[in-house]
C-alpha cells in the first residue's frame, strides 16, 4: 500500500494523525510505515523532516525519510516503549526544521529562474537545498568575465523578487496520463516540483550568492538565506 503523502498540499501541516502499516529494521535503520504521512522524505534536493511518532504510551523519533516504492520509511528509534503494527498514532514534524527547508527550496527555484533569465544558455539540472551546503547546478558554462558578476547579477534579481511578496502556488495538471505537481509564481514562472515551499516569497528573507563556479559539465551557484 502506497503511502499517502499529506505534505503535498499544506507546507504548514505540522501533526497528523495516521495508523502504523509496517515496523522493521534494513541496513539504514530501524522503520516505521504509516498509511499516511507529513514527513517529507529526502528527495529532490530537500532533506528529510525529523519529528516524532506517538502513540499514548510509545514514542519513536524519526531522524531521517526515505521514499520508496510509493512507501514513506521514517527510520530513528523508539525513545518510550514500542510501537507496534495497527497502533493508531500522531506525527509530529520539527516546524522550524519544516520551513527552513521550504524556505531554502523555493529561494532555489528563484535562482534557477534568474539564472536562466540572465544567461540563457544555461539550464537550471539539480539543486541541493540543505541549508548547511544549498547550491544550484546548471548545464552550461559562463566566460570568466560571465563569472565575475554573475553571482551580484543573479543576487539582485532574486532579492527583487523576494521583495515584491508575490504568492507561490502549488499547481496540479494531468499529461499523458500522469499527474505533474508544480511551483509557481503566478505570472511569471512554473516548475515540476514535490518538495515544500512558503506561501509567499517575502518569507524566503534575504538571500546571498556564496559563488558562482565552474564544476564538471555544470555551473554552481552557492547560496545562502542571511535573514531569519
Amino acid at each position: 500500500m502506497k503511502t499517502e503523502l499529506c505534505y503535498l498540499n499544506n507546507t504548514y501541516r505540522f501533526t497528523c494523525k495516521a495508523s502504523i502499516v509496517d515496523i522493521g529494521e534494513d541496513e539504514q535503520g530501524k522503520y516505521i510505515v504509516v498509511d499516511k504521512t507529513i514527513f517529507h522524505p529526502k528527495g529532490g534536493g530537500q532533506p528529510s523532516d525529523i519529528g516524532t511518532i506517538k502513540s499514548k504510551t510509545s514514542e519513536f523519533e524519526v531522524n531521517a525519510v526515505v521514499l520508496r516504492d510509493g512507501r514513506v520509511f521514517h527510520y530513528g528509534n523508539s525513545t518510550i516503549g514500542n510501537l507496534r503494527i495497527g497502533h493508531e498514532v500522531a506525527l509530529g514534524i520539527h516546524a522550524l526544521s519544516r520551513v527552513s527547508n521550504a524556505r531554502y527550496h523555493t529561494a532555489g527555484h528563484l535562482i534557477a529562474f534568474a539564472g536562466n533569465k540572465l544567461y540563457p544558455k544555461l539550464n537550471a539540472q539539480k539543486g541541493n537545498h540543505d541549508p548547511t551546503a544549498a547550491y544550484i547546478d546548471f548545464q552550461g558554462h559562463l566566460l570568466d568575465d560571465e563569472i565575475e558578476h554573475a553571482a551580484a547579477m543573479i543576487e539582485s534579481i532574486v532579492n527583487q523578487m523576494i521583495s515584491g511578496g508575490s504568492k507561490v502556488e502549488i499547481k496540479w495538471e494531468e499529461k499523458d496520463g500522469a499527474i505533474l505537481r508544480y511551483m509557481c509564481v503566478p505570472g511569471v514562472f512554473e516548475m515540476p516540483c514535490g518538495g515544500t515551499h512558503i506561501k509567499s516569497l517575502d518569507e524566503v528573507g534575504e538571500v546571498k550568492m556564496k559563488k558562482v563556479k565552474k564544476r564538471g559539465e555544470y555551473t554552481r551557484v552557492s547560496y545562502l538565506i542571511v535573514s531569519q
